[in-house]
């Protein structure tokens, strides 16, 4: 009996599959968020749940992917690209800033010992935090409006949630 060749996947599928995958990885990254706030008492105990079988954050995942497709399915492709540009772009820019801060304050605080030091400090977080900036500006106005509610969310989670169910844990020194 002889059996008809094997058919090779076509490029369209292919492309799809990687898609599917990029999608994936993108919602798996973005609860990390999620799971990292809670982990720091910034948001409920039972977003840094993570699943018996699977070991990942089932709620902050769910929340990610409810959130991502109310957003895929009523807003256009493009601007919801821009929006995550300039989440993407302002997460960058608040690193920048967290490093100068952390990096500056750092003799008063015991407790903040990096073993790496960032070469040409504060310069390089000045000139990332500036170049982010005027990208987000160069962008267009949705990558701007991606950008603030990314802080008008941070800073309202904050400021309702954050402030008074935080307590901060120093490491020992080992």
């Amino acid at each position: 009996i002889r059996r008809p060749p094997r058919s090779t996947p076509k490029p369209s599928s292919a492309a799809s599959d990687v898609y599917k995958r990029q999608a994936l990885s993108g919602l798996l990254a973005a609860s990390r968020f999620l799971f990292g706030m809670a982990k720091d008492s910034l948001l409920p105990d039972s977003m840094s749940e993570t699943n018996n079988k699977f070991e990942t954050p089932h709620w902050a995942i769910i929340i990610t992917a409810i959130t991502m497709a109310i957003s895929i399915l009523t807003l256009p492709v493009k601007d919801v690209a821009k929006l995550a540009s300039g989440f993407q772009i302002m997460v960058i820019v608040a690193l920048n800033v967290s490093v100068i801060i952390l990096r500056a304050d750092s003799e008063k605080d015991y407790w903040y010992k990096p073993t790496f030091k960032s070469p040409l400090f504060p310069w390089v977080q000045v000139i990332g935090t500036i170049a982010g900036g005027a990208l987000i500006l160069i962008m267009g106005e949705k990558a701007l409006y991606g950008a603030l509610a990314a802080i008008a969310i941070g800073v309202s989670t904050y400021f309702i949630y954050g402030k008074q169910n935080y307590k901060l844990t120093i490491p020992k020194d080992e």
